[in-house]
């Protein structure tokens, strides 16, 4: 396991990023039934993410390899075809709640050394 560098600049920052994470909502569930399995990928990831971040903030120790994007998640996301209105719209609340987490993890990744 790798340790967690928890002073300095990039541990503030870390903290206030996952502060201003946790109060957007998580998406809602979508209409689309085609959608259903990646939401709840993105339920799972999101969690498992959580409490990564949640980790290095106490001040315990996680590898750095456990924390990445996953790359299947965004790629369904990003390679997901509908002509459907309501589709595309939760495909893009989806997507956009997904880069917020992506920045989080390249903040803590700054972060855990």
């Amino acid at each position: 396991m790798e340790k967690s560098s928890h002073s300095g600049i990039e541990f503030k920052r870390l903290k206030i990023a996952f502060n201003k994470f946790r109060k957007i909502p998580f998406p809602k569930p979508p209409i689309a039934d085609e959608l259903y399995d990646i939401y709840s990928e993105m339920i799972e990831f999101d969690a498992y993410i959580a409490g990564l971040i949640s980790s290095i903030i106490n001040k315990k120790k996680i590898n750095k390899s456990d924390l990445h994007m996953n790359e299947k998640i965004k790629f369904a996301l990003n390679n997901f075809e509908t002509h459907d209105k309501q589709t595309e719209k939760e495909l893009s609340i989806y997507i956009n709640y997904m880069n917020e987490l992506e920045a989080l993890i390249n903040i803590a990744l700054d972060v855990v050394v």
